[in-house]
């Protein structure tokens, strides 16, 4: 379940560098939904606007003036934050663990959006905090959906419905991370080694594709969430640029690879 392994595996100091942790997650799912017994408050505090129009909380005050990267930083603090409190079958596995590595997979993905779907990103994950909820209980749990069907039989109902509408959405982002991963897994076949699978039809139990985790996740954001996204991947579609491309090279550039050619290049002669 580690989410190190979201979609790639880099780290080059092993032969297959980090290690599969594919533990079953949630397996006291049923039931137990406050994992997190702290809650993020908005503070009450006042701040007056200048021209006294209206007044904004000391929330909306500094999420106005914060940077895409200080915006970044909080929502990988607040997904470490359920990440690591994620009640995994046998006891915590070593991905929940190891937080560096969580970091960077999760930057490299969030570096690639915009600061109107990272804002409303977070606010999903502040509103879930407030309510108890924990998403990444709820994602590892919606991928036992084709991994574990007859325990996720048992779990369904505890999940938000998602709106047709939304479900539409999801799949069509789904598919263009989908057409994504297998072009890069032509381009840089190396790499893509040391992945998820691409597609639902190759989960294993304990082992979901990268179709299946992204949909999985997806399904945890909020309409205005996935309505945002939907909009930049359209976009994104229209100018013929690879989100998941952006994403590896932010990865590797984290590892010291100057390019995507160079870690290629280092995985194609090393098998350490």
């Amino acid at each position: 379940m580690c989410e190190m392994l979201s979609v790639w595996n880099l780290q080059p100091q092993s032969s297959r560098l980090l290690p599969r942790c594919t533990g079953q997650i949630a397996g006291g799912l049923c039931g137990k939904w406050n994992e997190l017994e702290y809650y993020r408050k908005s503070l009450a505090i006042k701040i007056k606007v200048p021209g006294g129009q209206h007044e904004m909380t000391a929330l909306e005050q500094r999420k106005r003036v914060m940077t895409k990267a200080a915006l970044i930083e909080e929502i990988v603090k607040m997904e470490w934050s359920m990440f690591s409190t994620v009640h995994n079958e046998g006891g915590k596995a070593a991905c929940q663990m190891d937080r560096p590595t969580f970091t960077i997979m999760r930057t490299s993905q969030h570096q690639t959006w915009n600061e109107a779907l990272l804002a409303s990103y977070r606010d999903d994950l502040a509103r879930a905090q407030e309510a108890g909820r924990n998403l990444m209980t709820e994602k590892y749990g919606r991928m036992m959906k084709s991994t574990f069907p007859e325990e996720y039989e048992r779990i369904a109902a505890f999940f938000p419905p998602v709106s047709p509408e939304t479900g539409r959405q999801i799949e069509e982002i789904v598919a263009a991370h989908v057409a994504w991963k297998e072009a890069l897994n032509g381009k840089y076949p190396h790499l893509a080694d040391r992945s998820r699978p691409t597609r639902t039809k190759d989960d294993q139990k304990g082992l979901a594709s990268m179709e299946t985790y992204t949909r999985a996740e997806l399904e945890t954001y909020s309409p205005k969430t996935i309505a945002l996204y939907h909009a930049a991947i359209q976009k994104r579609l229209a100018e013929k640029t690879s989100e998941a491309e952006e994403n590896l090279l932010n990865q590797v550039r984290q590892y010291g690879f100057n390019s995507l050619e160079a870690a290629e290049r280092h995985f194609t002669t090393h098998e350490e």
